[in-house]
């Protein structure tokens, strides 16, 4: 059973998550890993991150998948219990075991045993979010459009706009020894002491 390149969104541990679903990798065996999925079609899974010893899975189908790496066990929160976000784009642990969720259209949650809520109507610049990225206390948003929000403590405490960056989209953003990296449609930013740097 091989999984093409062009299928691969994400990998976590042994697992792989593709267009048409989650594959299971054991030694050199790859084998389908059957997740319920309530829409027409294939099941997309669109990126996964570790929260509380289980594995997570963002889907396209408002669903979330948590998967119990011992056994394969899995639970799912959906509408019917409270799940109210239709298309999960990121996903990132912080460093407090909440677990944040950038969605398309929809803003952001923070979870930890309930919802907390970010979109436009309080304060976020775009809802279409296209990367999360938690660094010690703050964590960073990345849109489809608009450019960079900064939240910390539950506020937005930085704003960093698409004009700003020389680019609509943030495709990535990550923070290396005190400098933040930024990854976005037209090339790189370096963040660091307030200063920006953009990179073609």
């Amino acid at each position: 059973h091989r999984v093409d390149r062009r299928q691969r969104q994400m990998c976590i541990r042994d697992r792989v998550g593709t267009l048409n679903g989650l594959a299971l990798i054991e030694r050199d065996t790859i084998t389908d890993f059957e997740l319920p999925n309530n829409a027409n079609g294939n099941l997309t899974i669109t990126t996964a991150t570790e929260y509380n010893d289980e594995l997570v899975f963002g889907a396209m189908n408002s669903h979330l998948y948590f998967v119990n790496p011992k056994d394969n066990s899995f639970r799912i929160i959906n509408k019917k219990n409270g799940f109210n976000y239709k298309k999960i784009w990121s996903l990132f642990t912080d460093v407090e075991g909440n677990l944040w969720l950038g969605t398309v259209g929809q803003g952001l949650s923070k979870f930890n045993a309930t919802f907390t809520y970010f979109n436009q109507e309080n304060g976020l610049l775009n809802n279409y979010i296209q990367t999360v990225y938690c660094d010690d206390d703050e964590v960073w948003l990345g849109f489809k459009s608009n450019g960079i929000n900064v939240i910390k403590d539950n506020q937005i405490v930085k704003t960093i706009t698409a004009s700003q960056l020389e680019s609509s989209i943030v495709n990535r953003i990550t923070k290396i020894d005190g400098e933040v990296y930024i990854g976005r449609n037209l090339g790189l930013s370096i963040y660091k002491d307030d200063n920006l740097k953009n990179i073609r």
